[in-house]
């Protein structure tokens, strides 16, 4: 019998027991860059942070990790089993779905689809042609789609106005001019508005570039610039 680990949800949070926290924090942790000046030398660490937490008998992290938690696991042969996550639940529309071209259409009719993840860019599934199909597998949704600038925002507002999606596609600007009132919109913008679209008012983000949001190794030889105390 292959052991599980059972995970429940308490809004956006996942818990599991803490004597079953050990074969998964570790798969939490990233590193983090840190810099300061000593005797006049630049120096840097990477110290290990974490995602998780323990909290009395359980340990808990963020939901949207569960995926990444049961890839792993599932390699070292662990089931998880959860209950109780609404917070997710995003089904496709059949329709568009039996529209769409795969691979894409094979990812988002997999049952954990609903829990969000990435997509790698291979010539099948490049973003400009993912995003659009995405977005209308959700024809209901209030979207976010994220991009690293503003010449970006314009590409990208007018490939997704041709897209023939059923949403209305917008930017920022308009947005502030117009009215929200949650009704079925992409909305177009920069990472820096990211962290101000709030879950009242979105239920959907897509970014079609997600390396600028990853942890800090790609970044570890430039950051650390003298790691040894120099006098």
């Amino acid at each position: 019998m292959h052991p599980c680990i059972s995970v429940s949800f308490s809004g956006d949070v996942a818990i599991i027991a803490r004597r079953d926290a050990k074969r998964i924090a570790h798969h939490l942790t990233y590193p983090e860059v840190i810099h300061g000046e000593r005797r006049g030398v630049i120096q840097g660490e990477m110290p290990r942070a974490t995602l998780g937490r323990y909290d009395g008998d359980t340990f808990r992290f963020p939901a949207k990790l569960l995926v990444h938690v049961m890839n792993v696991m599932a390699q070292e042969g662990i089931a998880i089993e959860h209950s109780g996550c609404k917070f997710f639940r995003h089904e496709p529309d059949t329709e568009a779905l039996g529209a769409i071209r795969d691979p894409i259409r094979s990812v988002m009719a997999h049952p954990s689809s609903h829990f969000g993840g990435v997509i790698p860019i291979i010539p099948e599934a490049r973003p400009e042609r993912v995003i659009p199909d995405l977005l209308k597998l959700y024809p209901r949704s209030r979207a976010v789609v994220a991009v690293c600038s503003n010449r970006e925002v314009s590409v990208w507002e007018t490939r997704l106005a041709a897209a023939g999606l059923r949403q209305e596609v917008t930017n920022i600007r308009k947005l502030s001019r117009g009215v929200w009132l949650g009704t079925p919109k992409v909305l177009v913008t920069t990472y820096h508005w990211l962290d101000r679209c709030r879950r009242d008012d979105f239920n959907l983000v897509i970014v079609p570039d997600a390396a600028a949001l990853r942890d800090n190794d790609r970044w570890a030889d430039v950051a650390w610039l003298d790691p040894v105390p120099r006098d």
